[in-house]
């Protein structure tokens, strides 16, 4: 009876072995042996993807929450107004208000409690090919991320406008979107960040820029503060 025990396990370990040779590697941790490379990479993979989906989740949950809003009169009368861009055709009105019940979804806690999280979704939505998604990213940051401090010491605007700065090749490169950002985000990270001359210092710097729209933006997210000048700091 014990051969006969023995035999059956020693089948289905060997069973077990040949199902899970191109998975995660767990049963050769659970035989005491090291997992593959390739074993790594795919959980590394997985994990990662796991790791986007609530995210996405969300974007996707503003987007249907947008198309239900929009109309074809004013799409056809933004992308009239703004050449070269797509819209949906919504109004800001209905862009805030998708954000803003986007937000109370129980499910999505989690992603707007944490800081790191809801500025990745705001850049999930900023790179977006429509334009209502972007401006639904920017309304985030604006209105949602910047209000809460999280965005006030240097360390975290610094790696907030790193990630921003890499909207300007393919993703803010029309007037509408390009000046939206600036006045609503960057204008106002400018009147909290600290310490404010190392921010404007920051921004100014992107005159330099060989994108156009990343050197527009340096001037427009400045443009409202000019009247106060040195008093600002």
């Amino acid at each position: 009876m014990k051969n006969i025990i023995r035999r059956t396990v020693s089948m289905k370990l060997r069973k077990r072995k040949r199902d899970v040779s191109s998975s995660s590697g767990t049963l050769q941790l659970e035989l005491g042996r090291k997992p593959t490379r390739r074993q790594k990479d795919a959980r590394t993979v997985s994990t990662s993807t796991s790791s986007k989906e609530p995210t996405l989740e969300v974007v996707k949950t503003i987007q249907n929450l947008l198309e239900k809003s929009s109309t074809v009169k004013y799409k056809n009368w933004s992308e009239n107004y703004v050449k070269g861009a797509k819209f949906r055709g919504v109004k800001m009105a209905g862009i805030r208000k998708a954000v803003k019940e986007a937000i109370k979804v129980k499910e999505f806690n989690n992603i707007f409690a944490s800081s790191e999280k809801s500025l990745d979704l705001a850049m999930s939505l900023l790179e977006q090919e429509m334009s209502e998604d972007r401006l639904a990213g920017t309304l985030l940051v604006a209105e949602h991320i910047i209000p809460s401090g999280q965005l006030d010491k240097a360390d975290r605007w610094e790696k907030a406008m790193l990630q921003f700065s890499g909207l300007y090749k393919d993703h803010l490169i029309d007037w509408n979107t390009n000046d939206w950002f600036s006045q609503k985000v960057l204008s106002k990270l400018f009147a909290r960040a600290e310490p404010k001359q190392k921010f404007a210092s920051y921004l100014l710097n992107w005159k330099d820029s060989e994108l156009l729209w990343q050197r527009r933006a340096s001037h427009v997210g400045l443009v409202t503060h000019i009247k106060h000048g040195d008093k600002l700091f």
